[in-house]
């Protein structure tokens, strides 16, 4: 997924096993990344796992991220600390293992021109 600068948002394992390819789609494994536009080096891990890919706003360095296992969803800005991407202003934004959700969250994308996340709910 392409950040608003254009840098691209990785979501998976650092190693690739092509016998257990499902494996590397776990919570886990999954990690985020940030490869630079230009391709000019490897991907950078921002410390974080997540479930599925993530929500990217079109016009901030905002992304939000589901630990699907957890029942969590979280907000955050990517920026760039002396030329490496830094995940900062992590947020937990919903919890569904507390009433009254007890849902299976997913998140899905970033309303226009707000900081405002959807994601939809369903019954585990």
């Amino acid at each position: 997924m392409y950040l608003a600068n254009g840098d691209i948002l990785l979501s998976g394992a650092r190693t690739f096993d092509p016998e257990h390819a499902a494996s590397s789609r776990m919570e886990k494994n999954a990690e985020l990344w940030v490869l630079k536009k230009d391709l000019s080096g490897r991907p950078v891990p921002l410390g974080e796992h997540c479930s599925e890919g993530p929500a990217v706003s079109r016009t901030r360095m905002t992304i939000a991220w589901t630990l699907r296992d957890k029942g969590q969803i979280f907000m955050g800005d990517i920026v760039d600390e002396n030329g490496v991407p830094k995940l900062v202003n992590k947020k937990l934004i919903l919890e569904s293992n507390k009433p009254p959700l007890r849902k299976v969250l997913r998140r899905r994308t970033f309303v226009r021109r707000t900081r405002k996340s959807l994601f939809s709910a369903a019954t585990a």
